[in-house]
């Protein structure tokens, strides 16, 4: 078996934050340089640095309608099956 792992680094140390293949950030606060890690029994990896930037979009105002409106849309179109059977 392959056991991966990720680290990020953090005051010029590399910390590892999950055990695992795959890596979910979502945070700003989570930007940084990561590296993978795979480790078998007779073999370490270490991938290249990852530079990951992730920024926060406020919602739009427009964004809000348009979902109030696709559920309104759909509303309507349920009403209107109904009403034929």
């Amino acid at each position: 078996p392959v056991l991966w792992n990720w680290s990020h680094l953090q005051n010029n140390t590399w910390k590892k934050v999950i055990d695992g293949k795959e890596l979910t950030l979502s945070k700003p606060e989570d930007s940084g340089l990561y590296r993978c890690y795979a480790e078998t029994k007779f073999q370490k990896s270490v991938s290249q640095n990852l530079t990951v930037f992730i920024i926060s979009v406020p919602r739009q105002t427009n964004e809000d309608l348009g979902e109030a409106a696709l559920v309104l849309s759909i509303l309507n179109l349920i009403f209107l099956i109904a009403a034929f059977f």
